[in-house]
């Protein structure tokens, strides 16, 4: 399923949640970005006050935030499951909160996270931009942001109020954050020589470095990736040098129990997944030549 918003010449959908939101990237024909969500079939632009450019990396429900169901959530329910659709009532849409990045005219990055109509600023102590990449059902954040005092890219935890720098053991930078629900958490990392890109899996304290068998690098200085309790979700370049339409060569893959499962969409000459949920539906971008298109691959 391909997924384009409307107006979109250019989209890269990032993260979905368990109940199917999709939150991601579009430009327009003038060049701008802009965040979207795109829940029960409506698209939503996400553009934060004043910034001139922003974008939506991760999307989940809160499993904190509670208000009494009515009438109407219990009759939506019931039609909902008589049609074998999976129901979130209207609470739960109360609930629903969107991270991502805003650009001031400056040019500096932010983080930020969009819940129940309200904008929270998301900056690192002593950073010199921040992004916020994922969230999960705890409301708890993960991203990076560049430090003032080294230069480096770190990535981050953020938990009440808290922030916890996360590093891989000696890599140069670390970027690209996904935390799924038990708390595990993703990401890519640069190093030890530079322009030489993995991506990790931190469980229980412990790192492991993930590269498709074959692969060059994988993903890159902007790299996404997805995480649930059973997938770990991303791309890899596959040749060094760029094709003719000016993109990287990728395909994506799926890690598992240990294996690797890649994929291409047909006729496609890059292929890049970016987010799964713990049903295994997949959304990614997929480049056509001429321009990327956004996708939805339901179950793995």
């Amino acid at each position: 399923m391909t997924l384009d918003p409307p107006g979109s010449v250019d989209t890269r959908p990032i993260g979905i949640n368990d109940a199917g939101d999709i939150v991601g990237l579009h430009f327009t024909s003038d060049g701008r970005g802009h965040g979207f969500l795109l829940t029960r079939g409506v698209y939503t632009s996400i553009d934060v006050p004043g910034a001139i450019r922003t974008n939506a990396t991760g999307v989940s429900v809160l499993k904190s935030w509670h208000r009494d169901d009515d009438k109407e959530d219990a009759k939506d329910a019931g039609a909902d499951r008589a049609n074998g659709v999976q129901h979130r009532d209207n609470a739960a849409l109360g609930g629903l909160a969107v991270v991502g990045r805003y650009d001031t005219p400056d040019n500096v990055g932010h983080g930020y996270m969009l819940h129940d109509g309200v904008l929270t600023t998301i900056d690192v102590p002593d950073s010199t931009f921040s992004v916020a990449n994922g969230i999960n059902s705890s409301g708890h954040i993960v991203g990076r942001y560049r430090s003032r005092f080294d230069g480096r890219l770190h990535g981050f935890l953020l938990v009440d109020g808290e922030f916890t720098t996360i590093d891989y053991p000696g890599a140069l930078h670390v970027q690209g954050m996904a935390i799924n629900a038990k708390g595990d958490i993703a990401g890519y990392y640069e190093g030890p020589l530079a322009g030489q890109f993995h991506a990790f899996l931190l469980s229980g304290g412990v790192f492991t470095a993930i590269d498709p068998p074959g692969s060059l690098a994988t993903g890159s200085p902007s790299g996404t990736i997805g995480l649930s309790s059973h997938w770990l979700v991303g791309y890899y370049r596959f040749k060094p040098a760029a094709l003719s339409c000016g993109c990287d060569g990728a395909r994506a893959f799926v890690f598992s129990d240990g294996s690797y499962t890649t994929f291409e969409i047909p006729g496609a000459v890059s292929t890049y997944f970016s987010g799964v949920n713990r049903r295994g539906d997949i959304v990614g971008a997929y480049h056509d030549g001429s321009r990327p298109h956004g996708f939805l691959l339901p179950g793995v």
